[in-house]
């Protein structure tokens, strides 16, 4: 099972991503959401997840700033946002992808397919 955080502030967009994963992927666990920065910290230090899905932008901060605040980061993250203009700070920050809002259900399945092929190979081999 693939352990999973949802981070963002609109309760439609966290009940849309989690939807998308419900319905396409039975090896995705959703561990917990979290509506802000706070939350989202607490969350990801709780359950350390294999998988984050990240709002840029909150009311109490960035995802910048949460991510800034993480002593260790050993999860893949994909930055959510509407602003397609932080798509390179995503990127910057190692984030694996930007899914532009409003998320689309083939973005989400790209991603997360890459994510269990990646996952996979690596038991292959090691």
């Amino acid at each position: 099972m693939i352990s999973t955080v949802i981070i963002d502030d609109d309760p439609v967009a966290r009940k849309l991503m989690i939807s998308i994963l419900k319905q396409n992927f039975e090896n995705i666990a959703i561990v917990g959401s979290a509506e802000n920065i706070t939350n989202g910290k607490e969350m990801i230090e709780k359950h350390d997840p294999d998988l984050v899905f990240l709002d840029v932008e909150m009311p109490d901060g960035t995802g910048f700033d949460l991510l800034d605040s993480l002593e260790g980061r050993r999860f893949k993250l994909a930055m959510v946002s509407s602003e397609t203009a932080y798509s390179e700070t995503a990127f910057s920050y190692a984030a694996q992808q930007f899914l532009p809002k409003p998320v689309r259900v083939c973005d989400v399945k790209r991603f997360v397919y890459e994510i269990i092929l990646k996952r996979e190979q690596r038991y292959v081999f090691e």
